[in-house]
């Protein structure tokens, strides 16, 4: 901070920029970045700052021009830095968050679908994709709000998470495997995202990252208690040799039995 109060621009973002390396989780090296870019905006160099052969440190001297610009002018600018300096530190969730700080509007103007498009899911996901297509365009937002849809088997699921904050995205809806949810958790938090599924891990996510699945546990409770009223009281399961299974099979007969039946036997099977 002393650097940058006396105009030693680079010097400041080279000791920022090596203090990150001693960083081991998100949150400091978030608030380390935002050193960076607060120093950059409260104390503009006076001349042009000189590239000095570090990429990271001169992605951070490429984005002192742009400091002071607002709104669209920010947005297009920061998307031009990214395309350069596309595995920068800053070109995660800094760049996410600020892109966020522009959005103005209360409804989405710009949503993003995340889906497996060519993956050996493609039926579900194509499926999806039209009934929220079919939806939205009975919806009365249909004239004044775009759907992006994003194919995260080719791009990858965390690329595609951050493309759709950058290229706009009010709303993202997606991704929908479970192992794509858990590796978008890391980036959420900027823009308000519904996933198709539950994460695998019960971690703290931030308050505008719902997550909603049709899971195969819920589903399995949902059976037993429609078996259970429909006065059965013994019930035979047969489930996946797996892990997944198994839990299917113990919240299913944890329903069944608190309903006052009997899981008699079950018997796993190759998926």
């Amino acid at each position: 901070q002393a650097l940058f109060q006396l105009g030693r621009t680079t010097e400041a973002v080279r000791v920022l920029t090596d203090r990150e390396l001693w960083l081991n989780d998100a949150a400091s090296i978030l608030a380390n970045q935002h050193l960076i870019w607060d120093g950059l905006r409260q104390y503009p160099s006076a001349t042009p700052l000189t590239p000095v052969g570090d990429s990271v440190i001169d992605g951070w001297l490429a984005l002192a021009p742009l400091v002071n610009s607002t709104g669209a002018e920010l947005r297009r600018s920061l998307l031009t830095w990214r395309q350069t300096y596309i595995d920068h530190p800053a070109a995660g969730s800094l760049l996410a968050e600020l892109l966020a700080a522009q959005r103005t509007t209360p409804w989405p103007t710009r949503i993003a679908l995340l889906l497996p498009l060519s993956s050996p899911n493609r039926i579900e996901a194509l499926a999806i994709r039209d009934g929220f297509m079919a939806a939205h365009l009975r919806g009365p937002y249909a004239t004044t709000t775009d759907v992006h849809v994003y194919d995260t088997t080719q791009v990858g699921s965390q690329e595609a998470y951050l493309r759709a904050q950058l290229e706009g995205a009010d709303f993202i809806v997606g991704p929908l495997l479970r192992p794509e949810v858990d590796q978008v958790i890391g980036q959420a938090g900027f823009v308000p995202t519904l996933a198709l599924n539950f994460a695998s891990k019960q971690n703290t996510f931030s308050s505008s990252f719902y997550q909603f699945a049709l899971a195969p546990e819920d589903e399995a409770r949902t059976i037993a208690a429609a078996a259970a009223a429909s006065g059965a009281k013994r019930a035979l399961a047969f489930v996946p040799s797996n892990t997944r299974g198994y839990q299917i099979r113990d919240d299913f007969r944890a329903e069944f039995e608190a309903r006052g039946g009997t899981l008699i036997d079950w018997s796993g099977y190759e998926p």
